[in-house]
């Protein structure tokens, strides 16, 4: 039988900052007056971060932008992406200029970094909302009412969007979202009228009224 590998790679904040603002081991150690040697046992786990140090690493300014709570922390998808949005922040700092506007003759700001910020912003809120479907899916609760587990439920009606969204229909999925968005403000009875409405717009109505 194949043996499955669930060995989890733990990275904390401080290694994948070292790694995004191209430093290292000695420039760190440099920058705090202490031994490399120092550096590697907190990458390594094999000592924690004190906090004293933390403070001192939140003050390199390059690092300005970082939550310092980072630093220590095992870091996820997120927090990946949050380092980058703080190195593009710093990098907009310092290599942004002002040229004069042509018509208005005002001073008007270039930011080579902001469009690639803007994405980073969206690829953030993507995350988020994958690292959120994951805890729903591995939920084990049962709520009042419910014969499984929040999870097993959640992941049925995660294979059901996929399926919808996997078909490409653009009146399917223009259905789904009506439905999800009303139905997330609360299933009244003006709600359920206006799910009915939006079958019928559609003309997928069923012969039986909604109730």
């Amino acid at each position: 039988m194949a043996k499955i590998n669930l060995e989890v790679i733990i990275i904390i904040g401080l290694e994948r900052v070292i790694k995004v603002f191209n430093f290292n081991a000695n420039q760190i150690a440099k920058e705090l007056g202490i031994s490399r040697y120092t550096v590697y046992d907190w990458l390594k786990g094999r000592r924690k971060i004190p906090q004293e140090r933390i403070d001192q690493l939140a003050e390199i300014p390059e690092f300005r932008y970082l939550n310092k709570e980072l630093f220590q922390k095992v870091i996820d998808d997120v927090d990946d992406v949050e380092i980058e949005i703080a190195r593009s922040k710093y990098m907009s700092d310092r290599d942004s200029i002002e040229v004069e506007d042509e018509f208005f003759g005002v001073p008007v700001p270039i930011d080579p970094y902001a469009e690639d910020r803007q994405m980073l912003i969206e690829l953030k809120d993507m995350v988020q909302e994958i690292e959120r479907a994951k805890s729903l899916v591995f939920n084990k609760d049962y709520l009042e009412g419910l014969h499984s587990p929040i999870g097993e439920i959640y992941l049925g009606a995660l294979t059901i969007l996929n399926d919808i969204f996997e078909q490409n229909d653009v009146k399917e999925i223009n259905i789904t979202m009506e439905f999800l968005s009303l139905i997330k403000n609360g299933l009244t009875d003006e709600v359920i009228k206006d799910l009915s409405k939006i079958l019928k717009k559609q003309n997928i109505a069923d012969t039986g009224e909604i109730r």
